[in-house]
């Protein structure tokens, strides 16, 4: 259904009858009409300062309600970014301190593997009273050494003494080769 067109009464719903047809020659008339218009202007003025008013309250009621929701939000995001700030502050102490005892640990075992240095080189004919991991370690390799060295020392005598039994035998099987002929192949 179309929307029907207000009355000419509800239009001049402001008291106001002014009939723009009506032409008086009275000053009076003229000078009522004036007033009439004025306050007919003033009326307006009026009703759309009243208007602007209702507006400006409810869009400042909005506004704050807007307002402090964002505020609201911020101030919940800054303490969740707060909260995760200091769990992570307290798990990187934490990591520190970790870090920090480790390293001491290093310090003192580094300490210790010094001592047990100046130890051993004080105590050759007994075990000192504590020796490092490191220490003992260090003499069990010092001990495979001289062993290796005695067994290679050994192993080099008896090839000497193999090659010499060789020379003796390729001797008696050719005789005049002698040593001369084994020299000269060496040589080569």
């Amino acid at each position: 259904m179309p929307p029907q067109r207000p009355r000419q009464e509800e239009l001049d719903d402001d008291g106001f009858d002014i009939l723009a047809s009506q032409n008086s020659s009275n000053s009076d008339d003229t000078a009522l009409e004036k007033a009439l218009l004025a306050h007919y202007a003033a009326a307006k003025e009026k009703k759309r300062q009243e208007k602007e008013r209702k507006f400006m309250e409810q869009a400042s009621v909005l506004l704050l309600k807007d307002l402090s929701k964002a505020s609201d939000d911020i101030q919940v995001s800054s303490k969740s970014i707060e909260a995760a700030f200091s769990k992570f502050l307290n798990d990187y102490a934490a990591v520190e301190d970790r870090i920090h005892h480790l390293w001491t640990d290093v310090v003192k075992e580094h300490q210790k593997l010094e001592v047990g240095l100046v130890f051993s080189s004080q105590w050759t004919d007994r075990e000192p009273p504590h020796k490092t991991l490191i220490q003992r370690k260090y003499d069990a390799g010092a001990a495979m050494e001289q062993n290796a060295n005695k067994q290679h020392i050994s192993a080099l005598s008896k090839l000497h003494g193999a090659r010499e039994e060789f020379e003796k035998v390729i001797a008696m099987m050719v005789p005049g080769s002698g040593e001369e002929g084994y020299d000269e192949m060496d040589q080569d």
